[in-house]
């Protein structure tokens, strides 16, 4: 009987140290920079996925992918590189090159890229990936994308997936936006109201961006409102608190 009570006490410890190793490490996200030797005209300050192997490498393969479209130049509309360290590479030599076929002064290119948190939860993270870029021209263009994330999978949310009842936020948006239009001043009238590319969460509530040329003209400049989670969480798949 001693010796059943020892091989069930050892029985005890192996399962609860392969439940433990079962559980699924929750997701952060770490402050990273990304540089490459002889780099003078891209900066990026991103954020890292970590905790779980698998959720975060999905999480992290999509973020620089993300990276890799920011900096992508030319007529193709797929990048050719492989790495934000690649992609890099190329943007400067695409400069070189150039700067070597104008043979003039020219100012130099450059390319700032920020990723943020805008908002996480137990079971969502909403990304924010800000870019400057300047390659010629009278002016630099500053582009956004949001990025929303199951921190449960790994996987990217589809905008439609952000409700439950996605016509009546919509209906919602609607009312917001032009509310958004005349507390601004802003004279531009759509002839018909679309959702913006761009939709995710922050501490407020649902962020609505449209970024420049979206809707409007270059002058209008990007258009972003925030709907108070006290008036979007009917429309909500996901628990705001």
């Amino acid at each position: 009987m001693k010796q059943l009570s020892h091989y069930l006490v050892i029985f005890f410890f192996i399962s609860s140290f392969f439940n433990c190793k079962e559980e699924s490490t929750p997701i952060e996200f770490n402050e990273i920079s990304i540089n490459i030797e002889h780099n003078k005209l891209v900066e990026i300050n991103t954020i890292k996925a970590i905790g779980d192997s698998k959720i975060a490498l999905k999480i992290n393969n999509q973020l620089n992918a993300a990276l890799i479209n920011a900096l992508h130049i030319g007529n193709t509309e797929t990048p050719k590189s492989k790495s934000v360290e690649e992609s890099i590479a190329l943007f400067n030599q695409a400069y070189n090159a150039f700067s070597d076929e104008v043979k003039e002064a020219t100012p130099p290119w450059e390319t700032q890229i920020d990723a943020e948190v805008m908002y996480q939860s137990p079971e969502l993270a909403s990304i924010a990936i800000t870019t400057y870029a300047y390659t010629g021209g009278a002016h630099g263009l500053t582009h956004i994308v949001f990025k929303n994330f199951d921190t449960t999978t790994g996987n990217s949310i589809a905008t439609s997936d952000l409700f439950s009842d996605f016509d009546g936020f919509k209906t919602l948006a609607k009312m917001f936006f032009d509310k958004n239009l005349d507390d601004k001043n802003i004279l531009f009238e759509p002839t018909e109201f679309n959702l913006p590319k761009n939709i995710a969460y922050n501490s407020e509530g649902i962020v609505l961006l449209y970024n420049t040329y979206e809707i409007a003209p270059y002058s209008t400049g990007i258009i972003e409102f925030v709907i108070p989670f006290k008036d979007a969480a009917p429309y909500l798949a996901f628990n705001s608190l």
